[in-house]
């Protein structure tokens, strides 16, 4: 690994900015002085693999329309839920679907679900924040979004220890596949509370297709809970602990930063953790990781019938852990908490593409869906 500065998004930054220029478009030019903090930065990079935290603004329109242009939220973190909803609102019902939507700053990034789409009748800027588009094929997410297993991983490359303790982070598992032995191994999350007081440990939900039943640390250990329910499109679920398992809300301490243990202490709401700072996960397959808190978006859920109008979107957020670290980032580490410096839990992770504009990248739930739910850290 090499220290390098960026400069592939260069050139074609350049060419935007001249185009821009002769054009007259100063929205273009604004986004483009916004991005090329990305562009520019310096990283530790390795030649031939990601961009490193840079924004995808090759695709844009050059259009007319401008929507909701009698407000301007731009650059303000509190203001993207407006955003979405408003490009959410222009695009339903029309002939063009989209899949999600990404809030970064003074721009916004839609993704389209099939290319067969006439870029310059899209729409050139939504609430002032200029529009860019990717396609659904470029964001490289799993065709199988599963925890399932079909070999187990060389030996020593994770942590199967068994706690008498729990806490977030420690592997997890819904027993193994009667007819075909298969095992399913996922990671805690956090211990929450609802609006009575009742308290649940969550989950990645897609990691218990064999049962209701949760194993710690895999299928040949102890059944530490129950699944209780699962929260709709979120693929987070809630377990019921037996009440012999005492957890903790304390990730595991680490070598790399010295000091007390963290303690999470609640949700954050969105917008709350600056683009930049620092986010944080620890889990049986990294251990503990280091990132950089990237950009709050929407992704719409595909529905069990095509013919129901109303679309369901779930908010996520994207960060980024590094260049190399999606070699690392494997299926088992759904469920995994993410926290900032503050102990403020950020979101669930999902996935991390292998591939595309977003590698290196990992997607994650985002708490506020628990939050909204009237669900909260237990800090007891």
């Amino acid at each position: 690994m090499e220290k390098q500065i960026s400069k592939k998004g260069q050139p074609y930054a350049l060419g935007m900015a001249i185009l821009a220029h002769l054009l007259g478009d100063l929205d273009l030019l604004r986004v483009l002085f916004h991005a090329t903090s990305y562009l520019t930065s310096t990283f530790l990079r390795t030649p031939g693999r990601d961009l490193g935290p840079c924004a995808p603004i090759h695709r844009s329109s050059f259009s007319h329309i401008y929507i909701s242009k009698e407000h301007d939220y731009r650059n303000d973190e509190t203001k993207a839920e407006l955003v979405f909803e408003a490009t959410k609102s222009h695009f339903a019902g029309g002939p063009i679907s989209i899949t999600e939507i990404q809030y970064w700053g003074n721009f916004i990034i839609v993704v389209l679900e099939d290319r067969a789409v006439d870029i310059s009748e899209l729409p050139r800027s939504i609430t002032r924040c200029k529009c860019f588009y990717l396609y659904e094929d470029e964001m490289a997410r799993p065709l199988r979004q599963s925890a399932l297993r079909l070999t187990e991983p060389a030996p020593g490359t994770f942590d199967d220890g068994e706690y008498k303790t729990l806490r977030p982070g420690i592997m997890v598992s819904s027993g193994r596949h009667r007819m075909e032995g298969r095992e399913v191994l996922t990671s805690s999350g956090v211990l929450v509370q609802d609006r009575n007081g009742y308290q649940y440990l969550t989950v990645a939900s897609h990691g218990f297709p064999m049962g209701d039943k949760i194993f710690h640390p895999n299928s040949e250990g102890r059944q530490i809970g129950q699944l209780i329910m699962e929260l709709k499109s979120t693929d987070v679920a809630l377990v019921k602990l037996n009440g012999d398992f005492p957890f903790i809300n304390e990730p595991f301490q680490n070598t790399v930063v010295p000091g007390p243990p963290v303690k999470l202490r609640r949700f954050a709401s969105r917008g709350e953790t600056r683009p930049g700072s620092n986010v944080y996960m620890n889990n049986p397959y990294t251990s503990y990781i280091e990132g950089v808190s990237g950009i709050q978006a929407v992704l719409r859920v595909p529905g069990d019938d095509p013919h129901e109008p109303e679309q369901e979107w779930i908010r996520t957020r994207w960060d980024y852990t590094g260049q190399g670290s999606s070699d690392q980032l494997t299926n088992g580490i759904c469920g995994s908490p993410l926290w900032d410096d503050e102990g403020n839990v950020l979101g669930f992770f999902r996935y991390a593409p292998r591939s595309g504009h977003f590698l290196d990248w990992c997607m994650s739930i985002a708490s506020t869906e628990l939050a909204t739910r009237g669900y909260s850290i237990v800090t007891q």
